[in-house]
């Protein structure tokens, strides 16, 4: 089922307390981009495998994704949503209220 972006935050809300994968094609797309901004939260475990999203200054786990900014009471949206990761664009939501 794929459902559309309602912007209600709950899949990023309930799934960015985990590590997202980041794609060596991610790592490369904000290299050339220059976006250290992003970057700077990912944790590197080798050169093909990486993980998001981590505090900066300690590495430890953040408990949702830095970028998730809420516009209102019930309303979110993506701060990095034109160059997100593979793996936040495939994910098809499909949390219920």
């Amino acid at each position: 089922m794929n459902l559309s972006c309602e912007q209600c935050g709950k899949c990023c809300l309930e799934w960015g307390a985990y590590f997202v994968h980041i794609t060596a094609e991610d790592i490369d797309r904000w290299m050339n981009e220059n976006r250290q901004d992003i970057l700077r939260y990912i944790e590197f475990l080798n050169k093909d495998t990486a993980f998001g999203w981590v505090n900066p200054q300690n590495k430890t786990r953040l408990s949702r994704c830095p970028f998730l900014y809420k516009k209102d009471k019930s309303e979110y949206f993506c701060l990095i949503h034109n160059t997100k990761p593979k793996r936040c664009k495939d994910y098809s939501c499909a949390i219920s209220e």
